[in-house]
């Protein structure tokens, strides 16, 4: 029951997260022409706002794609923790296929997410004249960044793995293959 709701509130968030992630891309578009419009008055080692905008206009369709296909891997998951509190059989299956989908695209995203900021980084956008080391410094906070966003994608996915391997809780959910059939809003007798 507990990691039914833990997915549940995790699904939950995630369903927002991706839901806004997919709005927020349509502002990305807005939000470039901005960054084009605004002068640099020819700064020694300012960054190239017009640069960084054409880099952000770039990510729109990746991260719609990517904001979706977080969006879609939520809903599993909440699908799954609803199934897992209502002591269904099939939970297992769609909680084992997210923890396979969700670490097969936090690995994909970890990837998007290098390729996004070595070409933000590689662009003229970020490149300072003065040598002021901005370039190495985003590189060090986005790979640690992107090395504590892997960990954390992974954790809940690993558990899943971890406790629905467990041989207690196979032989519990076991028992529950006979409920499958009941309506969603049987109650279980006591």
């Amino acid at each position: 029951m507990v990691v039914g709701i833990i997915a549940i509130v995790f699904g939950s968030l995630g369903v927002l997260g991706g839901a806004f992630g997919c709005i927020g891309v349509f502002f990305l578009g807005s939000f470039s022409q901005l960054l084009r419009s605004v002068p640099t008055n020819g700064a020694q080692g300012a960054p190239d706002t017009a640069a960084i905008g054409r880099s952000l206009e770039a990510m729109q369709i990746p991260g719609l794609l990517i904001s979706t296909a977080g969006l879609v891997i939520a809903i599993l998951l909440l699908w799954g923790g609803i199934l897992l509190a209502r002591r269904r059989a099939e939970a297992r299956k769609v909680l084992l296929a997210w923890a396979v989908l969700k670490a097969l695209f936090s690995v994909a995203k970890l990837f998007f997410d290098i390729a996004s900021t070595q070409s933000l980084l590689s662009s003229e956008a970020m490149s300072s004249a003065d040598g002021s080391g901005m370039e190495q410094f985003v590189t060090v906070v986005a790979i640690a960044s992107n090395m504590l966003t892997m960990v954390w994608a992974l954790a809940l996915p690993v558990f899943m793995f971890v406790w629905f391997r467990r041989g207690t809780i196979r032989e519990e959910m076991g028992t529950w293959s006979s409920e499958a059939n009941r309506p969603m809003g049987a109650v279980l007798p006591e």
